[in-house]
């Protein structure tokens, strides 16, 4: 079972473009959150786990409108966040995010230098 690499649902297309989106980034598996804000579009956000174990196999991103009271969800993205089936690169793009920058155990920081 489980889901491929990558997997992205749009849900919503008449959306306010001058509005910043709200995000959230959980694990797919337990629903533990790791970010969650509005994010100014283009800008970059940090998304942290709270212990020094890994984030988990597959990451759940939510992306939603943030126009008005009722946020309206515009993407949901899923992708494989252990390494074990492909690793992540600098510049991989998921649905509309982009890896920046990560933290492992191994190389230290990698990307940005203010993530």
């Amino acid at each position: 079972g489980g889901y491929p690499y990558f997997k992205c649902i749009d849900h919503y297309h008449n959306i306010n473009k001058d509005t910043d989106p709200l995000i959230v980034v959980e694990s797919y598996q337990g629903g533990q959150k790791f970010f969650e804000g509005q994010v100014n579009n283009g800008n970059s956000f940090v998304v942290e786990r709270d212990s020094m174990q890994a984030i988990g196999r597959d990451t759940r991103v939510l992306i939603y409108d943030n126009d008005g009271p009722h946020n309206k969800l515009i993407q949901e993205i899923i992708f494989h966040t252990a390494c074990t089936k492909k690793s992540l690169y600098l510049g991989d793009s998921f649905g509309s995010i982009t890896l920046v920058g990560f933290t492992n155990g191994i190389q230290g920081q990698v990307g940005r230098g203010n993530i």
